[in-house]
């Protein structure tokens, strides 16, 4: 795991400003290395972030012009992971909606709806949002202690093998 996230993780912040401190964090070496690049943490936050700065800045229709959907799926695999239900639900539909097969015409005026429902999210949505996305990284980065303690223990141990 990126240093860079364990340092984050480690400091007193509420999980909002936390959020936002990893997510732009992964967009910008987004934008220097590529997707690929991006841890698998990384990817999580930045995906979410994604979602959240295209839709609130121009809605659904925008989020899917410019990422062309290429992240909806892991977006939603990953919200339902967290067990996000508000967001993953709407984002859902919009899935649905890109990838039908009816016109540009008609998405958009589908999305337009779904905009509206995004836009009535309320604070608690977004805080609820937020501390599902922390908790993750943080148990994640517990677990990857875990081993790499696991890992240094053994490494440092004397096995005998009896027959």
């Amino acid at each position: 795991m990126d240093n860079n996230i364990k340092t984050m993780i480690n400091e007193e912040s509420d999980n909002e400003e936390l959020f936002y401190k990893i997510s732009d964090y992964a967009l910008e070496k987004e934008i220097k290395e590529g997707y690929d690049k991006l841890e698998e943490n990384e990817k999580n936050l930045f995906m979410v972030g994604k979602i959240l700065m295209e839709v609130n800045n121009g809605g659904f229709d925008q989020y899917f012009l410019n990422t062309e959907g290429i992240y909806a799926r892991d977006t939603l695999h990953f919200l339902k992971l967290i067990g996000e239900t508000k967001f993953s639900k709407l984002f859902s539909e919009a899935v649905n909606i890109f990838e039908s097969d009816t016109t540009d015409d008609e998405k958009y005026d589908d999305f337009n709806e779904l905009d509206d429902d995004f836009y009535e999210f309320d604070i608690t949505a977004y805080k609820n949002l937020y501390d599902k996305c922390i908790s993750y990284i943080r148990e994640r980065v517990k677990q990857l202690q875990l081993i790499r303690n696991f890992l240094i223990w053994s490494n440092n141990c004397k096995f005998t093998i009896y027959k």
